[in-house]
C-alpha cells in the first residue's frame, strides 16, 4: 500500500518550519513551493498507524481581500453608514504570489 499524504498549511513561513522540524524530529527536507514563494517541509512519519508523507507548507501575506466597489471608495463623498449595506468584491491579495490557485 502506497503512503498516505498529509498536508498541513500553518499561518506563517516560519510556524510552519518549525512544525515539521518539532514533529519529524529535524529530520526534515525542505522545498520551494510551485509557486517559489511558500516553501514546503517534507518528512516521513505514521498517521493513525499507517505510513505516511508529511507536507508542511504556510500562506505567505493574505490570499484573499474584501473591496467596496470603485463608485464607494471615496471617502469624502460616500456617506460611511452606506458601508454597512454596500456590495463587495472578493479579489486575490497578491496576485504575483499566486497563493489563490
Amino acid at each position: 500500500m502506497a503512503p498516505l499524504t498529509v498536508m498541513m498549511v500553518a499561518e506563517k513561513p516560519m510556524l510552519a518550519e518549525s512544525i515539521a522540524k518539532i514533529l519529524a524530529d529535524g529530520k526534515v527536507e525542505k522545498r520551494k513551493g510551485w509557486n517559489n514563494v511558500c516553501s514546503v517541509s517534507e518528512y516521513c512519519g505514521l498517521f493513525q498507524g499507517q505510513s505516511a508523507i508529511f507536507k508542511v507548507t504556510s500562506t505567505c501575506g493574505h490570499i484573499m481581500s474584501l473591496d467596496f466597489p470603485s463608485k464607494m471608495n471615496n471617502w469624502e463623498k460616500v456617506d460611511p453608514v452606506m458601508l454597512f449595506s454596500s456590495s463587495t468584491a472578493k479579489k486575490e491579495a497578491n496576485p504575483k504570489m499566486r497563493m489563490n490557485e
